[in-house]
């Protein structure tokens, strides 16, 4: 549910989502709804990572929302890797001249970009367990940034 606002708003939605969630598993386990505030309007990217069969784990950068599926400006680097990658990766989408602040926008952080991008790789590198990792969209302003959306699968391993 997107621009909730006020106590009554927020209560007939947990209701709605209690209920939708209960009619499709009658047996559903719930404990509770994520509330969080709406992200601030800015850039969407998607950052993911990965496990390609000949080079392990794979971090993927590009344009996120709709605008991967569209236009599928993506880079890929293999993990580890180096900031001066990150910043390679940023730079090497050809739609960069958005995140570069087009049409009078603000350019995004992409300081605060890489040091996401970097801990993605942390977190990748760090549990093997994880099979993928998809961020999208992650919202980009020119003071930070919102994960919108995450996603992880775990192996079928358990390890």
């Amino acid at each position: 549910m997107l621009k909730v606002s006020g106590e009554t708003e927020l209560r007939q939605n947990f209701q709605s989502i209690v209920s939708n969630a209960k009619a499709y598993n009658s047996t559903a386990d719930i404990h509770g709804v994520l509330v969080a505030p709406m992200a601030q309007p800015g850039v969407e990217i998607i950052i993911g990572v990965l496990h390609d069969p000949m080079f392990g784990p794979v971090m993927m950068f590009g344009l996120g929302g709709i605008f991967v599926e569209v236009l599928k400006d993506v880079t890929f680097r293999a993990l580890p890797m180096s900031k001066a990658d990150a910043f390679e990766m940023v730079d090497e989408i050809k739609s960069r001249k958005i995140l570069e602040g087009a049409r009078g926008a603000l350019p995004v952080d992409k300081a605060a970009l890489v040091d996401l991008m970097m801990k993605v790789s942390q977190l990748a590198l760090a549990h093997p367990e994880i099979n993928e990792i998809d961020l999208n969209p992650v919202i980009l302003r020119n003071d930070g940034y919102d994960v919108v959306d995450a996603r992880m699968i775990l192996n079928s391993k358990g390890h």
